[in-house]
């Protein structure tokens, strides 16, 4: 271009008639109501370094607010079974709670009628993208109770770690990335430690493990099938459809099908569900609500500038924060397994993270 340039420069009709051909292209471009830019690839979408400042900083956030979770949860049920609150209305709070938070930052960074442009500015048909996961979610928040007819909660605790593969498999068959083997042998090491972990004591399980065949592992196998679509999928739409475009824009996408979704299986589904979405809440289940607000924002993050295997480690490394609580605030000694799957993660995460080699 530059030589046809110069070219044109030295020929006064060649310049005229290069002019020429840049007004009818840009002429037929705005004439086609059906051009689209070239798709975005992941490899096009600016990532960053999870060695560097934020990648770090998601990493410390996103594990300690996964932590949290499990430990401020048993708080919150109050040592009663079914738990004082719904739990279908706690999903419901967090999404509204998202969506609101992504309002107000929005509004502080661009305005109301800025907000407004860009909410304008996204095609119609995008605006759904965001309600296959959002279904999906709703469906595996649910599945743990139905699995729970055909296996003991220890056993399902076991067999869940291993979506931690399934994830690493989908993922890499859909954006083609690269993960070599002492990476592989990492997310082996941390779907292993994981399963150590969730092992229960002998004291606790007794003669109580069982599965029913054929429903229980069916159950369990779809329930780590799907988890690892929809965040692969929610992963996709953040880096092909949201190329060039706030992250907060996005997210108001997913945090309203997440509401519509929480909000019929709250008011449809559930035959106690009241008006009043607080009932029952306590001190602890107000935590849970902004623990889990945060973390689904860090998640968004981590989805956009990141990667899926990035939250398998910061899901992993949890483990570590919820023992630590957990030894503390209920005063449980740790067992053998789990003292061992906590060095077998910490040694994933480091592993995964590692810019030397070991394993070639």
């Amino acid at each position: 271009m530059l030589r046809a340039t110069d070219e044109a420069k030295a020929n006064p009709e060649e310049l005229e008639h290069l002019k020429s051909d840049i007004r009818r292209s840009i002429h037929l471009i705005n004439e086609d109501e059906d051009y689209r830019p070239p798709a975005v690839t992941q490899d096009s979408t600016k990532q960053l370094d999870i060695n560097s400042s934020y990648g770090i900083l998601a990493l410390l956030v996103g594990t300690l607010m996964y932590g949290m979770v499990g430990v401020l949860t048993r708080l919150s049920m109050m040592e009663q079974d079914p738990p004082p609150f719904n739990t279908n209305a706690v999903l419901l709070c967090t999404d509204i709670a998202k969506f609101a938070v992504t309002i107000s930052v929005l509004l502080h960074l661009h305005g109301f009628s800025g907000t407004v442009k860009l909410t304008q500015a996204i095609p119609f048909k995008e605006w759904f993208l965001f309600s296959i996961p959002a279904i999906i979610y709703s469906i595996t928040n649910n599945l743990e109770f139905y699995i729970l007819r055909y296996m003991d909660p220890g056993t399902l605790s076991v067999l869940v770690q291993s979506k931690i593969i399934t994830t690493a498999v989908c993922w890499w068959l859909a954006f083609k990335n690269t993960i070599d083997k002492q990476q592989w042998v990492a997310l082996s090491l941390l779907c292993l430690g994981s399963m150590l972990v969730a092992w229960p004591s002998s004291e606790n399980h007794g003669k109580t493990m069982y599965i029913i065949w054929p429903y229980g592992p069916l159950l369990v196998l779809l329930q780590v099938c799907l988890s690892p679509l929809a965040g692969i999928y929610t992963e996709f739409v953040y880096k092909t459809f949201g190329k060039g475009r706030s992250m907060h824009i996005d997210n108001l996408s997913m945090y309203l099908w997440g509401m519509i979704a929480n909000g019929l299986q709250f008011y449809l589904l559930d035959e106690n569900a009241s008006l009043n979405l607080l009932k029952g809440f306590n001190v602890y289940t107000y935590l849970v609500v902004i623990v889990v607000t945060a973390l689904g924002l860090c998640i968004g993050f981590v989805m956009k500038y990141f990667n899926n295997i990035i939250k398998l480690l910061m899901s992993g490394a949890a483990i570590v924060v919820s023992g630590v609580l957990t030894f503390f605030v209920f005063s449980l000694s740790w067992t053998l397994s789990y003292c061992v799957g906590v060095v077998v993660v910490i040694t994933a995460v480091l592993l995964f993270k590692s810019q030397r080699k070991f394993i070639k």
